[in-house]
């Protein structure tokens, strides 16, 4: 069983933080956490339309982007 991450999920993993980094300061984050819906809704919409991450392990064939398979743990 492995518990590391494989070299494509570190590479996500340097992405969506250096995504993170670039456009949520860690000040707002922690504000937007304390607000009514508990996270960011401009943030959230950048992370699912320019990383696209909510179709992630979806299929393409169901409009995802196909990044997850069957040996993913994903």
């Amino acid at each position: 069983m492995r518990f590391d991450l494989s070299d494509d999920q570190r590479e996500l993993q340097v992405a969506v933080r250096a995504f993170l980094q670039n456009t949520t300061p860690l000040p707002a984050l922690l504000n937007a956490i304390d607000e009514e819906n508990g996270y960011d809704a401009a943030s959230w919409r950048r992370i699912a339309t320019e990383l696209e991450l909510i179709g992630i392990a979806v299929p393409e064939e169901y409009g995802g982007t196909g990044a997850a398979s069957s040996t993913s743990p994903w």
